[in-house]
């Protein structure tokens, strides 16, 4: 997915222009793409919150795929929620809620693992029936919750920007875009604001196996349901970055010492992870890095990651790390004993934890 980037950036141009849509299904007639390719422009036709049906009729056509709003019949639906409870599986659920492809988390939360653009899931499956759930996924524009519905706003210099209104100031329009960013619009800018449609995309899941669908149901209906899928109230780090696996980084490492990923440098680019419900953090979704030198080709390396603690009122906690073998710790610039896991005095304030 190294292009996915540039492509996302190809697509937002023409999509942020009045008629950007409208050359690009020009230039897809009679063209073939990838399946990737469409796929990532669907999902920026749903991250602008615009419809431009004809565009994603004419990426779908020139890839070869279908995808749509699903409307199932009532014979269909029993047949899916009986599926669901008889071979559903919460745990692998999980897993492909969290691939990076599907952006589930970019948007979503899950107590407090996750974006802000869309509902939090966290009591998903205490609250809303099987059925629910299945037509919310085929069809994300019928059930918009309320504080969810989106807002397209075209400028005077004809850009268009779409998100979540979060509120309105005596000059300016504030929304929350589908990356999960506060944007401030200038009121005696706006010359057009109207309604959007849901920013999950629609077809979302046309790429999933049945029983890939039928697992991630199975997880969302366990979602504060059954104990294993319930967020405890436990203070567990949930909100991580990992430090993105690019040569300067490497090398900054490798020429000093593990400690230097402790300091904001230039050289690192730090990118947002999640834990799991249960609180873990997956190790096989962190980049590892090549970062000390005589490592055979089969050797991993290290990985980084930090977070940040927001201490509203002073006192003495202690850090658990679990498990403790090959892991270093530093909280700020300071290194910190896994072996005895001494209560640290913290003070008030924001303070970085490196492991």
């Amino acid at each position: 997915h190294s292009y996915e980037p540039q492509l996302v950036g190809l697509f937002n141009a023409f999509l942020q222009r009045k008629e950007g849509s409208a050359l690009l299904v020009a230039a897809l007639k009679e063209k073939t793409i990838r399946t990737d390719a469409a796929v990532i422009g669907q999902r920026a036709i749903a991250a602008s919150g615009q419809p431009h049906e004809d565009l994603a009729a004419a990426l779908a056509a020139a890839a070869k795929i279908t995808t749509g709003p699903r409307q199932l019949s009532p014979e269909e639906m029993a047949k899916v929620v009986a599926a669901v409870k008889a071979h559903g599986n919460p745990a692998r659920g999980e897993a492909i809620f969290r691939r990076a492809e599907l952006n589930c988390l970019k948007c979503h939360a899950i107590g407090d693992a996750g974006g802000l653009v869309g509902p939090n899931m966290l009591s998903l499956g205490s609250t809303a029936q099987l059925d629910y759930i299945v037509d919310s996924m085929l069809n994300p524009g019928k059930n918009i919750k309320e504080g969810y519905q989106t807002i397209v706003v075209q400028t005077v210099e004809g850009k268009v920007l779409s998100g979540i209104k979060l509120r309105q100031s005596d000059t300016d329009l504030i929304i929350r875009d589908s990356e999960d960013r506060e944007v401030s619009i200038p009121l005696n800018q706006i010359d057009e604001q109207t309604n959007g449609t849901s920013l999950m995309p629609t077809g979302l899941f046309d790429r999933l196996t049945e029983s890939e669908f039928r697992d991630m149901v199975a997880f969302l209906s366990a979602l504060g349901r059954l104990p294993e899928y319930t967020v405890k109230p436990e203070l567990v780090i949930r909100r991580w970055q990992h430090l993105n696996p690019t040569a300067p980084a490497t090398t900054a490492i490798k020429t000093s010492s593990s400690k230097t990923a402790t300091q904001d440098s230039p050289d690192f680019q730090w990118q947002t992870i999640y834990s799991t419900v249960a609180g873990n953090l997956p190790l096989g979704e962190v980049p590892t890095l090549r970062s000390r030198y005589g490592l055979k080709p089969t050797d991993l390396g290290s990985s980084f990651l930090r977070a940040n603690l927001d201490v509203v009122q002073g006192g003495q906690a202690k850090l658990v790390v679990k498990p403790t073998a090959g892991v270093s710790v530093w909280i700020d610039q300071t290194p910190y004993d896994l072996a005895s896991s001494p209560a640290i005095e913290w003070t008030p304030g924001q303070h970085k934890i490196t492991v």
